[in-house]
């Protein structure tokens, strides 16, 4: 189980989720993953707002 990063508390292998990821797209058109976080569906709207900030201000304080 991971932990969600909006609220804190485990996701279970069998809750709904959400997963986000930053990456490289390559030459194929194929993504290639860096990053991927999970979220429950109802912490997402609020914790997705920019996405994407969220995932570089993690990677920069080495928490991914």
């Amino acid at each position: 189980m991971v932990k969600c990063p909006a609220c804190g508390e485990l996701i279970s292998h069998s809750c709904l989720s959400y997963k986000v990821s930053g990456g490289f797209l390559n030459e194929d058109g194929s993504f290639q993953e860096d990053v991927t976080i999970y979220l429950h569906p109802e912490c997402a709207n609020d914790y997705l707002y920019n996405p994407f900030s969220r995932l570089e201000e993690k990677i920069k304080d080495g928490e991914l």
